[in-house]
């Protein structure tokens, strides 16, 4: 399990959250919280996914450099630690130097 450290302005997440795992490595930076208006249509026109809340966030290696970073779209019930959120647009990705390795 994470440990976690933010706040929360009327029950809802604001400002920066920061993720450490158990050895208190820094994992994820998220801020920019707010409600979702994004939904995810597949090539067929049908709706399968619309979250209620995005938004902006940093992935770290172990070692302190950037992993990757972009919008998180994510619901009620779900946290962004786990595998419930989804990345929504133009991601970019870095290697273990943090050099530039690809925007999806």
């Amino acid at each position: 399990m994470q440990n976690k450290k933010g706040e929360y302005q009327d029950d809802k997440m604001c400002g920066i959250w920061y993720y450490f795992e158990n050895t208190g490595i820094l994992w994820m930076v998220s801020h920019s919280f707010s409600k979702n208006t994004i939904s995810i249509i597949n090539e067929g026109d049908q709706k399968i996914y619309t979250s209620d809340y995005k938004c902006y966030s940093v992935f770290y290696y172990p070692n302190g450099n950037i992993q990757s970073e972009g919008l998180l779209l994510w619901s009620e019930g779900e946290t962004l630690e786990f595998d419930f959120s989804r990345e929504y647009g133009g991601w970019k990705y870095y290697g273990k130097s943090e050099k530039f390795i690809q925007r999806v």
